[in-house]
This record gives C-alpha cells, structure tokens and sequence, in this order.
C-alpha cells in the first residue's frame, strides 16, 4: 500500500492530506512560520479545516462564522473556517481548483544536466 501526502495552502496554513489507495484524509495542519504554542492553541480554539469527498451537491458547512479559504484538490473541496455558530452553504463548482499548481513539485529533475551559473560580485 503506497501512502502519499500533499500540503495545500488555504490562507495562513497548510492542510496535509494523504493519499491511501484511491481517497484522500485530512491528517494534519502546518502553521505558515513560527508560532509560540499559545497562539497556535488559539488558532486552533477559532479556526477548522474541513476535507470534504468529491461532489457537485452543495456543502452544508455548520458551525462557521466565516469561510476564510475553500479550493478543491483532485476535486476533494478543502475549506478553513472560523468557527462560529452559522450555517453557511458553498457551492463546489465556485472553488478554485488547485491541482495542477502542486503538480509540478512530484517532477524529478536531474542535476547533472543543469547548467552552471556564474555568480559575479558587485
């Protein structure tokens, strides 16, 4: 079984999903920078990331203040929520999908072959 993950970014964070046979899970959240725990704690208490399986019935998002970020990737729509006590719907069909702006990271390219640069002082 070949388990891969992805890190796509929604605003100020990164939700780490991974890939087991043929469905992606939401396995956890990478804060962009460095965070003192305190303030990661309070992101946590205001903020979610929710995965949701491919779809073109609305998302029913409960429990949201706001939406603050919502793209889909490999048509799994990706939505960060500030937590609140709304429910708020979103179509899928108007979320970006962000793919093929992480495809080109799986690419091998082979150093040997790379051209050499001349770095000159000013």
């Amino acid at each position: 079984m070949e388990l891969k993950t992805e890190s796509i970014q929604l605003a100020d964070c990164f939700a780490v999903l991974m890939r087991q046979n043929d469905h992606y899970i939401l396995v956890s959240i990478a804060l962009d920078g460095e965070w003192e725990l305190k303030r990661v704690l309070q992101w946590l208490d205001l903020h979610e990331v929710r995965l949701f399986h491919p779809t073109q019935d609305t998302l029913i998002l409960s429990n949201v203040q706001d939406v603050i970020d919502a793209v889909t990737f490999q048509g799994y729509p990706l939505v960060l929520v500030e937590k609140g006590t709304n429910v708020l719907f979103v179509g899928p069909e108007y979320l970006e999908e962000v793919t093929d702006e992480y495809e080109h990271y799986h690419k091998i390219t082979n150093t040997a072959s790379a051209e050499s640069l001349e770095i000159e002082d000013e």
